[in-house]
């Protein structure tokens, strides 16, 4: 193998972690899906770069194949004229390829004119230029110069999506973000079995893919084509070449990152299941944001209510006690008389009540793992279930049945006391 004698050694081992990076995406894709092919026309180009004409042409050829068992052979003759610019080693493959087009391809006049516009100049070039007027008209690139855009059009990859393609399905890892061009999506929550949620609706200079890439967590949303839309690829090293140059780019990103991780938990809660995106996004507005370590304790049975708590992530013990204080002899005493009530996690919420009745709180929530919360005061919530009386509604029917299910707990418990007394005891 061969490099390019041009290419620096910073160069050549950016070029290679770029070629790791779609090798991945090709192991993890199915062949024929649009991610792996553009993956090989995109590795096509790093060898190349590198001077390594012999796995570039391999990579176009993987392309090209794929596109034609797939009935595209108009992209596949695209691919092919790549290959036939680059070396005329591949005449054969090129004379199958143009035979393929002829025996498979439209003979109509529409299908002579898309024959004819692969073999003008506005091949697949063409489609670089469309990726600069884009990138220069949105606000989120409006920093970067002309060779910084031309550069980002030399590295990012061009996908053409039908209407309803899964573009990218809930839990992905790829670390990557994507910006629409053309078209509309939609981000999409599926959760038990119920029917498809829809977050939001992007179109043109939008984008998503950002909690993946900034935070290296799994989505949980996917990402469809709401129609037929265009999207580009930026790779994580092309992102962070440009956020070294360009911080306000991960600045903005970050901000819409929180922002849209916030709104599929409120989405998941049953609270909010019946409001729309931009209802979400401004009882978000209402939100602070409370992290407790594990073992700590959040609200204590006894002391005033003053708000109420989401849960983002981890997971809570809801305790009361069976016994005053007062009446117990030791702290051990009081600790063997609390009554585990519920676990509760993500989605979930508690401390509803003391702003319901007005009531001190009537249990303790510990900790049971590391948590991060959302907490309401209540002059929020006030301002909240005026604006959507729904949620009052829905607060009201956990609150009864919250009382209820204690009321239960806590007869079977004293009843198991009473029966624990008057056991004769051996000896």
């Amino acid at each position: 193998m061969t490099e390019n004698m041009t290419a620096t050694p910073n160069q050549s081992r950016e070029l290679r972690n770029e070629i790791e990076y779609y090798r991945g995406i090709i192991a993890k894709m199915p062949p024929s899906s649009p991610f792996s092919i553009n993956a090989h026309i995109k590795l096509g180009k790093l060898y190349w770069q590198l001077g390594d004409k012999e796995n570039a042409l391999e990579e176009y050829v993987a392309a090209a194949v794929t596109y034609a068992d797939n009935g595209d052979v108009v992209k596949a003759l695209a691919v092919n004229k790549l290959m036939a610019e680059m070396t005329p080693e591949y005449k054969d493959t090129s004379n199958a390829l143009n035979s393929l087009y002829f025996r498979h391809g439209d003979s109509s006049e529409n299908g002579t004119k898309n024959h004819q516009s692969l073999l003008s100049d506005d091949d697949i070039y063409g489609e670089e230029a469309e990726i600069a007027s884009h990138l220069r008209c949105n606000p989120l690139f409006a920093c970067l110069n002309w060779t910084e855009r031309q550069w980002v059009e030399e590295n990012v990859t061009l996908y053409h999506f039908a209407k309803d393609a899964a573009i990218l399905q809930k839990g992905h890892e790829q670390e990557a973000l994507f910006v629409i061009l053309e078209g509309y999506v939609k981000i999409v929550l599926h959760k038990d079995g119920k029917p498809e949620q829809v977050l939001a609706i992007l179109g043109p200079d939008d984008f998503f893919g950002e909690v993946s890439l900034l935070h290296q967590q799994q989505s949980g949303a996917s990402v469809v084509a709401e129609g037929a839309c265009s999207i580009i690829e930026m790779s994580k090293t092309v992102f962070a070449t440009l956020i070294k140059k360009h911080p306000s780019i991960a600045e903005t990103l970050e901000h819409y990152s929180t922002r849209r991780t916030l709104d599929i938990t409120l989405a998941e809660i049953p609270l909010f299941h019946h409001l729309s995106g931009v209802e979400r996004q401004k009882i978000m507005d209402f939100l602070s944001p409370l992290s407790v370590k594990q073992g700590s304790m959040i609200v204590a049975e006894g002391d005033a209510g003053d708000c109420m708590f989401l849960i983002k992530s981890g997971r809570v013990g809801v305790y009361t006690s069976l016994m005053m204080e007062k009446e117990t002899e030791s702290p051990a005493e009081a600790d063997q008389r609390q009554l585990h009530l519920a676990s509760l996690h993500e989605g979930d919420f508690f401390g509803e009540q003391a702003l319901i009745t007005n009531e001190r709180r009537n249990a303790t929530v510990l900790a049971i793992t590391d948590v991060q919360l959302l907490r309401f005061s209540k002059p929020d919530l006030e301002v909240i279930v005026k604006n959507y009386p729904r949620i009052a509604e829905v607060l009201k029917q956990y609150h009864h049945q919250r009382t209820t299910d204690t009321m239960e707990s806590l007869h079977v418990a004293f009843q198991k006391m009473l029966t624990d007394q008057h056991s004769p005891h051996p000896g």
